[in-house]
């Protein structure tokens, strides 16, 4: 879950970085090198302002998807915190969440 402890494990240089050569996708990694990932609540708003799915969107739905298939699949959600209808701690939990990514990404667009 997102938490104080898990953000301190961002590493702070060389970030965002190329984790994979082959895709050419620039991924944030943690400390010991691998990317960075966290879990929160969210509410995910598939035709929000932000939401885009690319044309090549379809993966097969009479079988199990292979791992090529999802690397080629691309789409973009748009994410809003939770309101306080939620409890409090997955609440607080989706805006640490909503911060850091914010964050990374303002990071990434001032040092470009």
């Amino acid at each position: 879950a997102a938490s104080t402890e898990l953000f301190q494990t961002l590493a702070m240089t060389n970030n965002p970085r190329f984790w994979d050569s082959k895709t050419r996708c620039e991924q944030w990694c943690d400390t010991s090198g691998r990317p960075f990932t966290m879990q929160f609540p969210a509410i995910l708003e598939p035709v929000g302002k932000y939401a885009r799915l690319d044309p090549y969107f379809s993966l097969p739905t009479l079988r199990q998807a292979s791992v090529k298939d999802i690397r080629t699949v691309k789409a973009q959600f748009q994410l809003r915190v939770l309101d306080d209808s939620y409890p409090k701690e997955a609440v607080s939990c989706s805006i640490k969440a909503q911060n850091t990514l914010m964050y990374l990404g303002s990071k990434c667009e001032r040092e470009r």
